[in-house]
């Protein structure tokens, strides 16, 4: 039987936080049947690769073991690396950072499953206060989609999930110029998540390394003509399988 999430999560050398992670979807998942954890663990991390292989779950969980190459200036690459193993009918970028905290949020999910949307939730730090990079009512970064849950349809229709590091971004930026096009697939759920890594909100020596290191090969600028490519390969999608557009 087909998943219906497959949740996508690249982590090293925080094997404590990701246990968290784990442990959060298995306190909150009500049909574990339902939902597939993939994890991306660097072939230098010894602790993360000794604490997934030995892991005992009742929840489906799944890795891949590959080079580091440039860490988080190689994000996008990892994350399409993990849907490409993927069987979830929703592909659900997540960190190893990030906990969920919403009971039965795979049946929210589900209730979109012949729907092609991309869902969006907010994120809190644990003392909650708004994560910037995460939350609807943010005052910075209003509707910001941090953590964007899409359908496996998109992937295919573009080639891939994301084709530049700043993933989220990617998607935000996509979205946002579907809507300028008055196509808008964004669906906001209720479903929230919590992380205990301090974002925007707080001086950069807060961060630790795992989040810090690869930085500095990112690339800032979004990649133009491959975004206005998705866009027009998502309207023909769109209009060849009977949605009505303006």
């Amino acid at each position: 039987m087909q998943k219906i999430v497959s949740v996508l999560i690249p982590t090293r050398g925080r094997v404590k936080r990701l246990e968290k992670c784990i442990k959060s979807f298995e306190t909150n998942t009500e049909d574990l049947s339902k939902v597939e954890l993939i994890c991306k663990v660097d072939d230098d991390d010894e602790d993360t690769m000794k604490f997934i292989m030995n892991y005992k779950t009742n929840i489906s969980l799944n890795f891949i073991i590959s080079p580091r190459k440039d860490g988080y200036g190689s994000l996008h690459e990892f994350y399409n690396k993990m849907a490409e193993i993927s069987t979830g009918k929703f592909l659900y970028i997540f960190n190893d950072d990030i906990y969920m905290n919403t009971f039965g949020w795979e049946k929210i999910i589900e209730e979109h499953s012949n729907q092609f949307c991309v869902l969006a939730h907010n994120t809190y730090v644990e003392n909650n206060a708004p994560k910037i990079q995460a939350t609807k009512t943010n005052i910075f970064t209003p509707n910001y989609n941090g953590n964007p849950i899409f359908p496996r349809k998109l992937v295919e229709i573009c080639g891939f999930v994301s084709p530049h590091q700043l993933v989220d971004h990617w998607f935000v930026v996509l979205l946002r110029e579907l809507k300028c096009k008055r196509i808008d697939i964004e669906k906001w759920v209720d479903i929230s998540c919590i992380t205990d890594r301090p974002d925007g909100n707080y001086a950069s020596t807060d961060l630790d390394n795992t989040y810090s290191e690869g930085r500095e090969h990112i690339n800032w600028d979004q990649p133009i003509d491959l975004r206005k490519n998705c866009v027009y390969k998502i309207i023909e999608y769109l209009n060849n399988a009977g949605y009505k557009l303006d």
